[in-house]
């Protein structure tokens, strides 16, 4: 949590302030969902944690990417060795899923991808979902 908050007070935060768009590859939601879900660490501790760091700074829009474990790490293997998060078992990758899709379900600004596509068809999901998200905005 130290350095999500220092990357939102340092980077993004001033980067915002001056009418700047900030994409990010993660943010809290990983914490919830691999910690929460995968290790089962306390959701309310985890939340009040959150807050206590981030206060209610939250992304306006986030595109989780959804696959199933076992094709999550067949590409993993494809790219050659598995990192230190990628040899967990199945198990915590199925309960870290359930908890991303919980959490997608509970948050409208959630927006699930089924990334067991071909990659032109996820970059398509992607592409619609934000033009739509960018219209709403003008709206």
């Amino acid at each position: 949590m130290p350095r999500a908050f220092q990357l939102v007070e340092t980077v993004i935060k001033p980067a915002l302030a001056n009418g700047t768009w900030v994409i990010g590859d993660r943010h809290d939601l990983s914490t919830q969902a691999y910690q929460g879900g995968g290790r089962g660490i306390d959701q309310h501790m985890l939340a009040t944690l959150r807050d206590a760091v981030l206060g209610d700074f939250r992304p306006d829009l986030t595109l989780y990417l959804d696959v199933t474990p076992e094709v999550g790490l067949k590409r993993a293997r494809a790219r050659g060795e598995l990192d230190r998060i990628e040899q967990e078992s199945f198990d915590f990758f199925n309960r870290t899923r359930a908890r991303y899709l919980e959490l997608a379900a509970q948050d409208k600004s959630i927006h699930t991808i089924d990334a067991t596509q071909p990659l032109e068809a996820v970059m398509d999901a992607i592409r619609t979902t934000v033009t739509h998200w960018v219209k709403e905005l003008d709206a």
